[in-house]
């Protein structure tokens, strides 16, 4: 049995940075180019949201959604590092860390 401790969500505490229990806001670029690349709902692109299984990309969509990546966001992305690409957080945590 999984202790009650460990499901419940963190509580922010007074004073503290809302950064700590927060999800980072999402890109509005990243969501207007995943909702024209897949043809999904703005709302359907959360940070945990599944590229194939949440927002019915196919192979053929996420070779394409790199290439617009790559064009949008003027990054460079490998075939291995694209092949990591499952969530809608993996994307716009790798577009992050190569425009660093």
């Amino acid at each position: 049995m999984v202790s009650p401790a460990l499901t419940r969500r963190p509580q922010r505490q007074p004073g503290a940075p809302a950064a700590i229990t927060a999800h980072r806001a999402l890109d509005p670029k990243l969501v207007d180019l995943l909702c024209g690349q897949l043809a999904c709902e703005k709302a359907a692109v959360t940070e945990a949201a599944s590229l194939i299984g949440d927002l019915g990309a196919d192979s053929l969509d996420l070779v394409e959604l790199v290439l617009s990546l790559e064009d949008a966001f003027g990054v460079k992305i490998s075939g291995k590092r694209a092949a990591g690409l499952c969530t809608v957080g993996d994307v716009q945590s790798l577009v992050i860390s190569l425009q660093k």
